[in-house]
């Protein structure tokens, strides 16, 4: 993932201690580190980890790699200061698809369970009035946070993370990736049989481009995302309204609102807001210093309610690949004669679920 913070996203919350995966720190600073595998994944988000997952379960050898310093891309979690958490990427998510369902229901059916409904659906501002919408169907939250979503379902996958990979080659039909990793910018390189992509369009095409072949080319050349300004705001005082969040359509600024403390597991939580840029918005702003962007967010949120906000903390975060607006048109790429696949939000769109989706379709793909 792209993404240009303002502040670094912290620790994981200790409720999340138990169970989180375990991420590989063991290269020796200064020396090429080598390694083998059968599958060779870039990318730790979710349609990268859910990929690795279930090719893990087939006995393959698989390593995935991520520049991130923690898995999840835009599932992405805030500790701050208080100590509470915060989602500051994808929001919710949902399921619709049978196995995201059980995955989801397991969750819940769990002893001392993490995941909640947060809500069934939520109203959009339109033209200066907040309309109300039916409720739907359940949009998931985890108390723990949605990054917590990733580090599931990165348990016993070989995740290599603060590890970036600058360079391509073919070397008879394997693929060497390399690149290097934190700490000391230790040189490193793959080796695989097979490798895939789960990168946003423009980062896949500067990694991968010359491997593509002309159809392949055009299908990604195609897709498109909208950046997101985000602001994280905590509040002495909440804001004058009942819902979990809002959407926004066709304001001047903001494109989405949500009371995050809504989702927390805690008997007083402290308010805290979470304020995205609408796409066009982001757009034209996405290179502007991140207090005009913050003081032009909060200020649109200001203007909702009428009423000046007591902030305590803000942070600010600029997402330049937050929602994809046209996809390839297919769930997943995937050449085997080449050892060449992709998959990710760039095939499956907006959705969360989706892009977990591409992971599981193209591992079933691969083994079929």
């Amino acid at each position: 993932m792209n993404a240009a913070e303002t502040t670094h996203p912290g620790r994981l919350a200790p409720a999340l201690e138990s169970w989180r995966f375990e991420p590989f720190f063991g290269y020796a600073v200064g020396k090429m580190q080598s390694e083998t595998s059968d599958y060779l994944v870039i990318g730790a988000g979710v349609a990268g980890l859910a990929l690795a997952g279930d090719l893990r379960k087939t006995g393959a050898k698989v390593i995935c790699v991520d520049k991130g310093r923690v898995v999840g891309g835009r599932c992405a979690t805030r500790t701050l200061a208080t100590g509470s958490l915060c989602d500051y990427g994808t929001q919710y998510f949902t399921a619709k698809s049978d196995r995201l369902t059980r995955w989801a229901q397991a969750w819940i059916n769990e002893p001392d369970s993490t995941l909640r409904i947060w809500n069934r659906g939520y109203p959009t501002w339109e033209r200066g009035e907040i309309k109300e919408r039916e409720p739907g169907h359940p949009r998931y939250a985890p108390t723990t946070g949605m990054q917590s979503i990733a580090e599931r379902l990165a348990q016993g996958t070989d995740v290599r993370v603060s590890t970036t990979i600058t360079a391509l080659a073919k070397d008879g039909d394997k693929w060497v990736a390399t690149g290097h990793a934190h700490p000391g910018e230790t040189p490193v390189s793959f080796t695989a049989k097979n490798l895939c992509l789960t990168l946003p369009a423009e980062q896949l095409l500067r990694l991968a481009g010359t491997f593509l072949s002309d159809s392949w080319r055009s299908q990604i050349e195609s897709v498109t995302y909208d950046p997101a300004w985000t602001v994280i705001a905590v509040l002495e005082n909440d804001i004058p309204f009942d819902h979990t969040a809002i959407e926004f359509k066709n304001h001047p600024v903001l494109g989405w609102l949500s009371r995050d403390h809504t989702k927390r597991d805690f008997r007083h939580p402290e308010p805290v807001i979470v304020a995205h840029g609408s796409g066009a918005w982001s757009r034209v702003h996405i290179e502007d210093w991140k207090d005009s962007v913050q003081a032009a967010i909060l200020a649109a949120v200001e203007g909702l309610g009428g009423q000046r906000l007591a902030v305590r903390e803000a942070h600010t975060h600029r997402w330049r690949y937050a929602a994809p607006t046209q996809t390839t048109g297919e769930p997943f790429l995937s050449d085997k004669a080449q050892g060449l696949h992709i998959c990710g939000d760039g095939c499956g769109g907006i959705r969360l679920e989706n892009a977990i989706a591409t992971g599981w379709l193209l591992a079933e793909g691969i083994k079929g």
